[in-house]
């Protein structure tokens, strides 16, 4: 939600595509515009890789910089108890996956579909009927 027509990466290059919301990304069937990613753990691989984005050469690459972060072996540890090296690239992606899964929106469609029958206007309720009547 930065308004800008394209994403900007953390080197200052735009890319060609605005990013997707994270919002609700847990329930898409795919990832990124165009579906490349099936899963979040892919879709989270892609940013860290890309040219544009952060430019990191490689998985084994974006492990190191975790490690090298104090306290992130031992989170990784605990996170991933019983792995003999905890801090990998494929970790890396399923950690930044299962918090991606938590970001889920509470819009007042989702508040009337829990049963709070004032959460929309009337206009909304008008809307509704008509699409769903389509």
């Amino acid at each position: 939600a930065d308004h800008r027509k394209t994403g900007l990466g953390a080197l200052g290059k735009f890319g060609d595509r605005n990013d997707p919301s994270v919002l609700n990304a847990g329930f898409q069937i795919a990832q990124f515009w165009d579906g490349r990613a099936p899963t979040l753990e892919e879709q989270a691989k892609g940013p860290p890789l890309n040219p544009i984005e952060l430019a990191m050469p490689d998985g084994a690459a974006v492990a190191a910089r975790l490690k090298a972060i104090d306290h992130y072996p031992a989170e990784f540890q605990a996170a991933f108890p019983g792995e003999k090296d905890p801090v990998t690239f494929d970790n890396f992606a399923k950690a930044v996956a299962a918090f991606e899964r938590t970001l889920i929106s509470r819009s007042r469609f989702d508040r009337y579909l829990d049963g709070d029958n004032l959460a929309l206007t009337g206009k909304e309720l008008s809307g509704m009927r008509t699409f769903i009547a389509v």
